[in-house]
């Protein structure tokens, strides 16, 4: 019976939300009838990930090196993602508070 109002109150919060938004709740809830279902490799699109590791020289170490600033780019791109999210409060030094 838990399960069953626990359900009612998400299609509820669904309903409100696409009323809101001028959207059919209908229309939402039947895409998920077509889709596949996701995998973590599809989610985080892996492949298109490592395929961006392009050797352009015949040096050896070159392959680290792209790699290395290309996780450096990805992490500076998520310390702006969090410095910027709503959920951090923008008087915390994110930055200083990582490295204590």
């Amino acid at each position: 019976m838990a399960k069953k109002s626990k359900l009612d109150s998400v299609i509820s919060e669904l309903k409100e939300k696409h009323e809101a938004l001028s959207q059919d709740t209908n229309l939402f809830l039947e895409g998920f009838l077509h889709s596949k279902q996701l995998t973590y490799w599809d989610y985080i699109n892996t492949d298109a990930l490592l395929n961006l590791q392009i050797q352009r020289t015949d040096y050896p170490d070159e392959m680290v090196f792209i790699t290395y600033h290309q996780i450096n780019e990805l992490i500076f791109k998520m310390i702006l993602y969090f410095y910027t999210s709503s959920s951090i409060k923008k008087n915390e030094l994110l930055i200083l508070h990582a490295f204590e």
